[in-house]
Parts: structure tokens; C-alpha cells; sequence
């Protein structure tokens, strides 16, 4: 693949369901797939692991996957 061994995948998007300030509430039900629990079920599906998340901001979250050893 093209994630070398060592390598890491970082994801970072708005959360699906926390309304920002000054926007519809539904702007993010309507720009945005999915939320944080489904992209992470989808990526581990894929072969990844988990590693940690960072989820201190208001209205965004990242992600880090590493390959599964296999």
C-alpha cells in the first residue's frame, strides 16, 4: 500500500452534530457524511488501527491510524 509501515493517517473534520455559532443547524447534517464513531468503523474496517484522537476543539476532531500488525 502506500502508507509506509511506520506511517500514520491523520484525520481531521468538523464534527457531524455540534452546530458551529452563526450557522444553520443543519448546515453540518447537509456538508457532512458522516461523524466521528462512523469514519473511525470504516478506516478499521479498511485494516487500520486505532491510536488516538484529539478532540479539544469546539468543533473539530483528528484521528491518528497506524497499519495493523499483522
Amino acid at each position: 500500500g502506500a502508507l509506509k509501515a511506520d506511517g500514520r493517517l491523520v484525520v481531521v473534520d468538523f464534527y457531524r452534530f455540534r452546530s458551529r455559532e452563526g450557522r444553520d443547524p443543519d448546515w453540518a447534517k447537509n456538508h457532512i457524511r458522516a461523524d466521528r464513531d462512523e469514519f473511525r468503523a470504516e478506516i478499521e474496517a479498511a485494516g487500520l488501527e486505532f491510536e488516538r484522537t484529539f478532540d479539544h476543539l469546539p468543533y473539530q476532531y483528528a484521528m491518528v491510524f497506524r497499519k495493523a500488525n499483522r
